[in-house]
């Protein structure tokens, strides 16, 4: 290289570049080697990413289909079609979606199997690759969910029959191992004229300062606030299981108003009010009732006075084929004649029973699984006869079925005008124990009747005699609503058949009447995901 200076005077510059050859070409090769690795991370980092929100999206077609399908247990074959169906609409479609006409591509695999009231659906699809089809084509994403679904809390009776009062073998049967079917209450309503305070707060349309002045025409009443105009407060269920063989007979005793000297319920008397029963029949849903309600009724009649003669006082109601078994509903409202003056109640009982056979009871278990069962859906009008028993002596009335899979939940007891009369009301679990619980005043959160005293805090249970038991002497609860809350064991194992009781203890020396309205459930969501 040649260059000159200021001074015109030229010089020459020569260059010795000097290379060895063991490091000639190494930047290229190793360029090309690294840049497969290096796209095949970038690629991975992209993928990975949509894989994960496939993976999410998957989750939630199967989290829906399972708890869609659920509620149509024992029934697999409808949850199976419930099931594909939600997955569908989430965007995993079946093949058999397809098939049955339905518009779309099947890009998914569906399978949902079952055991017991559970239900898992599995989900398989697959989601291609993007920057990654360097190494593969697609993925294969794949989830699952079990849905489960509590059963109903039996409440009321441990056999097919239902406020059977005192009714003895001629009407019921005897159990085979001993006893007596009998319940020791009557199921009741009271009539729209009757006052509150006297132990149903939806039935009566009118309120009253105390325990008398019932009556449309009385000048000092007051509208009840916890009316209900609408109905479905009083609706009790007959479960008829799957593999019954013999058509059904839902029935009932007495439906009308009975004031002869044979009548069963001798308590009633010229102002109890006429009565109104729907009966409802089952569905392919048969652990949701919403449905069931809002169809039409396959028994729609009010009974007049005279309707309690005829098959020993007892009416059928509806009869079930064995194709039908499932859930039915019993709807019962007294709210009919506005315009007379009824104050009185009417009780009346409910049994399901073989057509054509004797008119027995049975109960259902291991030996016996299709026997149908009754109890009550929500509210249950609860009326103890001072005909019963002695006076002065306990009585013990079945309260509801609390079996093993409500293990560290809460029982919840709800309790309108509780005990008038009584000395105290104890709780006693399946092993034959007094339970201890907490118990508080509330009448504006349950019945909406913010007039009344509401508790804030929490009341722990008295005892009586070392047990523990809710003190309601003195009338104390009148015309008021308890709730009753027992946190039932994680670890616990219910005995035999798993039914609880009440028990009722009177003043010494005193027969005691009570009209009171009752509510039991375990809280929690019925329909939830266990995996």
């Amino acid at each position: 290289m040649v260059f000159s200076d200021d001074k015109g005077k030229n010089w020459r510059l020569r260059c010795l570049v000097v290379e060895k050859d063991e490091e000639l070409g190494y930047a290229l090769p190793m360029t090309a080697l690294l840049l497969i690795p290096l796209m095949i991370f970038s690629a991975f980092a992209v993928d990975i990413g949509a894989w994960y929100l496939k993976g999410q999206q998957v989750q939630r077609a199967t989290d829906a289909a399972a708890l869609a399908g659920v509620v149509f247990m024992p029934n697999l074959a409808t949850a199976e079609q419930v099931a594909i169906d939600v997955a569908a609409k989430n965007g995993m479609i079946d093949q058999r979606w397809v098939d049955a006409g339905n518009p779309g591509v099947a890009n998914a695999n569906v399978v949902v199997s079952a055991k017991s009231d559970q239900l898992r659906v599995r989900i398989d699809t697959e989601t291609p690759a993007y920057l990654g089809k360097i190494v593969l084509d697609e993925v294969n994403v794949e989830r699952y969910s079990v849905a489960d679904i509590t059963s109903d809390v039996g409440f009321g009776s441990p056999n097919s029959g239902l406020g059977t009062g005192n009714l003895g073998p001629s009407d019921l049967g005897s159990p085979g191992g001993g006893g007596s079917y009998a319940n020791g209450f009557w199921l009741g309503i009271k009539a729209h004229c009757a006052s509150r305070p006297h132990g149903d707060p939806f039935s009566a349309l009118w309120d009253t300062s105390g325990n008398s002045g019932a009556g449309c025409s009385n000048a000092s009443r007051t509208l009840n606030p916890t009316f209900a105009p609408e109905q479905e407060k009083f609706v009790y269920v007959v479960d008829i299981p799957e593999g019954i063989t013999e058509t059904t007979n839902i029935e009932v005793l007495e439906p009308g108003t009975c004031t002869s000297a044979s009548a069963k319920a001798r308590e009633e008397n010229d102002s109890s009010p006429l009565l109104q029963f729907r009966v409802y029949a089952s569905d392919n849903t048969h652990d949701f009732d919403g449905d069931n309600l809002a169809s039409t009724p396959v028994f729609d009649q009010v009974f007049p006075a005279d309707a309690c003669s005829g098959n020993n006082g007892w009416y059928t109601l509806a009869s079930v084929p064995p194709t039908q078994f499932g859930k039915w509903y019993v709807e019962v409202n007294s709210r009919i004649n506005y315009d007379v003056n009824e104050t009185g109640h009417n009780n009346f009982a409910l049994r399901a029973v073989p057509d054509g056979g004797s008119g027995h009871l049975c109960a259902r278990s291991g030996t016996n699984p299709t026997c149908p069962s009754i109890y009550a859906r929500e509210w249950l009008g609860f009326y103890r006869s001072p005909n019963f028993g002695v006076g002065g002596d306990p009585a013990e009335f079945f309260l509801s079925q609390i079996s093993e899979e409500h293990a560290g939940k809460t029982l919840q007891i709800q309790i309108f005008d509780s005990g008038e009369g009584m000395d105290n009301i104890q709780f006693i679990n399946d092993h034959d124990q007094s339970v201890d619980f907490t118990y508080r005043r509330t009448n504006c959160s349950v019945g909406k009747d913010c007039s009344k005293p509401e508790d804030t805090v929490d009341q722990s249970s008295s005892t009586c005699q070392g047990n523990p038991c809710l003190d309601v002497t003195n009338s104390r609860y009148n015309n008021q609503f308890l709730t009753v809350e027992y946190d039932i064991p994680s670890d616990y194992a219910c005995h035999s058949s798993c039914w609880w009781r009440i028990k009722y203890t009177p003043p010494n020396n005193r027969t005691v009447s009570d009209f009171t309205t009752w509510s039991v459930k375990v809280t929690g969501d019925p329909v939830h995901l266990t995996e």
